[in-house]
């Protein structure tokens, strides 16, 4: 700021006096999603990481504070950014859930099997029973009638 003739003690005492006030405001007044970001005024659609958005705000400076000279190397854009994530699930754990998972499957399907199995024996001897009740009542009407 001193560069370009302006007095930067106004300009930090009101930022210092309105700093609750306006986080306040920003707090309660959310543009889109509570995760959202603007950076000079402009939506940020990145990612949320700390290094993509020091990256942002670094941008949008005409000439860059030393922090940000000091805080990032030049990044090559012909490899893939790449975010270490330090938690997460490992290739074995994930084999290890689905294979539960289908053992487990398999296991509801077996004594689904069982149990179409015992109902269908059952309605099977009920409807044998019906049929043999039917054909011995017709049985025994025609023998007392001759």
């Amino acid at each position: 700021m001193k560069q370009v003739g302006i007095d930067p003690e106004p300009i930090i005492q009101c930022a210092m006096e309105t700093n609750e006030e306006k986080l306040k405001l920003q707090r309660k007044n959310q543009a889109w999603s509570p995760r959202a970001l603007r950076i000079n005024g402009w939506r940020f659609s990145g990612m949320l990481t700390a290094d993509l958005v020091s990256r942002a705000v670094c941008s949008g400076f005409i000439h860059q504070p030393e922090e940000c000279k000091s805080l990032f190397r030049p990044r090559d854009v012909f490899k893939p950014y790449v975010i270490h994530a330090d938690g997460g699930v490992s290739f074995g754990t994930m084999l290890l859930w689905l294979s539960l998972t289908i053992l487990f499957g398999f296991g509801c399907m077996l004594l689904y099997k069982r149990y179409l199995k015992a109902d269908m024996r059952t309605t099977l001897r009920e409807e044998v029973m019906l049929e043999v009740q039917a054909q011995m009542g017709q049985y025994g009407r025609l023998s007392s009638g001759a």
